[in-house]
């Protein structure tokens, strides 16, 4: 773009010097040498047309070389922002399916106290968790909520299989949850039950 640039300013320089030079010859050349009188008028009127055109020519090039730049640079962020929002969408779905994977194994857990359910419980939630709700927007509503329960749920089974390992991930867990509260009421007396439950287990 620069190279352009300075190789049209040398052309215009160069166009401007020779439509001096014409001028200045009119009042150096004796006038038995100018065939016609309107000799000197037509070259003069040649060369503003020709810096004319290229100047008309050069503009239109760079005019055309900025918008192209700027146009690309939009499509280019447009573009960019569309693949973000992808990628939040599929962890978002991803973070579901895999909470509402480790919820299934929980209630079959539940039901039969077999821990191998109770560990793939905790193992879906926890992937739910670290691999995409983590990765969310938690200043989103939706995505906030959906944190919330994930981090109610792998709490509540980490507490549930109570490993020494496990104590600061689920008090991490029950913290989050209970100052989450006053901003989903709907969601207090689960929470709380958590809460209670996991300082109950790692006291």
């Amino acid at each position: 773009m620069t190279k352009l640039v300075v190789g049209v300013a040398i052309l215009f320089l160069i166009l401007l010097l020779a439509l001096i030079g014409s001028y200045i010859y009119t009042f150096i050349t004796p006038a038995y040498e100018i065939a016609d009188k309107y000799e000197v008028f037509r070259d003069l009127l040649t060369i503003i047309l020709a810096i004319a055109g290229v100047s008309i020519a050069a503009g239109g090039y760079l005019g055309y070389r900025y918008v192209s730049a700027v146009f690309r640079r939009d499509v280019d962020s447009a573009i960019e922002q569309a693949r973000a929002l992808a990628r939040m969408d599929t962890h978002r779905v991803n973070a579901y399916v895999f909470a509402s994977t480790g919820y299934a194994f929980w209630h079959t857990y539940d039901a039969m106290k077999q821990a191998s359910f109770l560990e793939e419980a905790i193992r879906f939630t926890e992937t739910a968790y670290t691999h995409h709700a983590a990765k969310l927007d938690e200043q989103q509503p939706e995505n906030q909520r959906l944190i919330c329960d994930i981090r109610n749920n792998l709490g509540y089974y980490l507490a549930e299989r109570k490993k020494p390992e496990d104590k600061a991930l689920a008090r991490d867990c029950a913290e989050y949850i209970i100052r989450k509260i006053p901003t989903y009421p709907d969601a207090s007396q689960t929470w709380q039950g958590t809460y209670n439950f996991i300082m109950q287990q790692y006291p």
